[in-house]
């Protein structure tokens, strides 16, 4: 007697369940690593599309602030006054509005020594002094200006001269890395240089 084929006697088997949960764990393991990529690759991109801010801008724009509030108004030609060399940094003296409309004398001053950048404010009523560091990482201020093609190294050049259209400054770190940014001034506005004493910045 004839004995059917073997395979007619073997049941067909599919996945049994454990071999389903590992098979569906792989797949959740490999979307997952593919998600993690393609957000990854996606902040990269708008990280290289974002433009980076400098990191001296608070600096820029409080010294944008400080020269519209406190460079001198046409009619008043006497104050405030404006100074700037390698050796001093960038000095300023204004006469702004205090109580009642008095005008109290303000005097900022930037220089750079061995701990880095420094800003002292000076005023009049009531008597107060005041110096910060702002930043530890510049190692020198550099401050010049133009007025038309002439180049300005040092402010003011005589007893009562106008103002130069623009001023410049550059701030370079220990590393060599420099900032620079420049400012445009009203050439009408002047600044006189009495109120200047010949002094040392750091004291």
């Amino acid at each position: 007697m004839e004995h059917p084929p073997t395979y007619l006697n073997t049941r067909s088997r599919g996945f049994s369940l454990i071999e389903l949960l590992i098979a569906l764990s792989l797949v959740s393991v490999v979307m997952a690593l593919a998600w993690i990529i393609l957000d990854s690759t996606r902040q990269v991109a708008d990280e290289i599309q974002t433009p980076i801010e400098p990191p001296l801008q608070p600096l820029w724009n409080q010294l944008e602030f400080e020269f519209d509030h406190h460079l001198p108004q046409p009619t008043n030609t006497k104050f405030p006054s404006l100074r700037f060399s390698e050796k001093t940094g960038l000095e300023m003296i204004s006469l702004l509005p205090g109580p009642e409309n008095v005008p109290l004398q303000t005097e900022l001053h930037y220089w750079v020594d061995e701990e880095g950048l420094k800003k002292s404010i000076h005023i009049s009523y009531p008597p107060t002094a005041q110096t910060n560091l702002i930043t530890a990482d510049v190692a020198s201020l550099r401050v010049w200006a133009r007025r038309g093609e002439e180049e300005i190294l040092h402010y003011p050049l005589e007893q009562k001269t106008a103002l130069p259209h623009i001023i410049k400054m550059e701030l370079r770190s220990a590393d060599g890395t420099s900032f620079t940014r420049e400012w445009f001034l009203p050439s009408s506005l002047h600044a006189s240089s009495t109120t200047f004493e010949n002094e040392d910045p750091a004291e």
